[in-house]
C-alpha cells in the first residue's frame, strides 16, 4: 500500500501563565515515533513533558490519541502555542502501511520506570521503542497502545524531589523485537543509573 499522508491535528487547548503550563492535544493515524516526534519538538522549544497519556482509540483503524502537559517559562510556552496555531510546530509527515503492527499476531509487554525525573525521558524512551530492529518482520519496530506518565513532587506544596512515573503498553510483531527494545532499555537505564527503577513484564500467554 502507498504511503498516506498524515492527517494529525493537533492544538493547544489551554494556555496556564501561572502555573507555566501549556495542555497540548493531538490525534491521528497511529505509526512508530509519534510520541517521540512531539516530546522531541518539545524539547528543541525548551519544554519539558509534566504528564503525558497516550491511547489507540480504535486499533484496527489504527488510531491514536495524545495529551500532553507542558512546562517551561511563559515567553517558551507562548512561542509554542503560536507554532501551533500556525500550523509551524510540527512538520508534515506520511506513514507506511508496512511500519504499522499488524494486531492479530501482535506481541504485548508493560514497562514502567519510577525514577527521579530528569529532562528527556519521554523522548528518550519513545526513540528506543520506535528505533527499527533487525528483522524480517514487516513492522520492525515497537508500538505504543498506552502510556500515562507524570512528574510529581514528592515534598508535595512544602518541597521535595520531583519524581517521573510512567506505565506503558508496548506491541512488537516478533518475540524478538520485544526482546531487543526489553535489552535497549535495560541498558540505557543501567547507563544512567535507574536500573532499579525499571520494570518490564512480558503480557503474552
Amino acid at each position: 500500500m502507498p504511503d498516506e499522508k498524515r492527517d494529525d491535528a493537533i492544538e493547544a487547548t489551554q494556555l496556564d501563565a501561572t502555573a507555566r503550563s501549556l495542555l497540548i492535544q493531538a490525534r491521528g493515524p497511529d505509526r512508530v515515533g509519534v510520541i517521540a516526534e512531539v516530546t522531541g519538538q518539545l524539547e528543541t522549544q525548551n519544554l519539558y513533558v509534566a504528564s503525558i497519556t497516550f491511547n489507540l482509540t480504535m486499533p484496527d483503524q489504527n488510531r491514536y490519541e495524545m495529551e500532553i502537559l507542558a512546562k517551561g517559562d511563559l515567553a517558551d510556552l507562548r512561542n509554542v502555542a503560536h507554532l501551533i496555531e500556525t500550523e509551524e510546530f510540527w512538520p508534515p509527515a506520511t506513514v507506511s502501511e508496512g511500519e504499522r503492527v499488524y494486531w492479530p499476531t501482535a506481541r504485548m509487554f508493560h514497562v514502567a520506570l519510577n525514577t527521579p525525573d530528569r529532562e528527556g525521558l519521554i523522548a528518550k524512551i519513545s526513540e528506543i521503542v520506535g528505533k527499527p530492529r533487525e528483522t524480517d518482520s514487516r513492522s520492525k519496530s515497537g508500538s505504543f497502545i498506552h502510556m500515562v506518565a507524570i512528574t510529581t513532587n514528592s515534598g508535595g506544596a512544602q518541597g521535595g524531589t520531583a519524581y517521573f512515573s510512567m506505565r506503558a503498553n508496548i506491541a512488537t510483531q516478533t518475540s524478538d523485537i520485544q526482546e531487543q527494545i526489553g535489552s535497549h532499555l535495560q541498558t540505557w537505564a543501567k547507563d544512567n543509573d535507574i536500573e532499579s527503577d525499571l520494570w518490564i513484564r512480558d503480557l503474552n500467554p
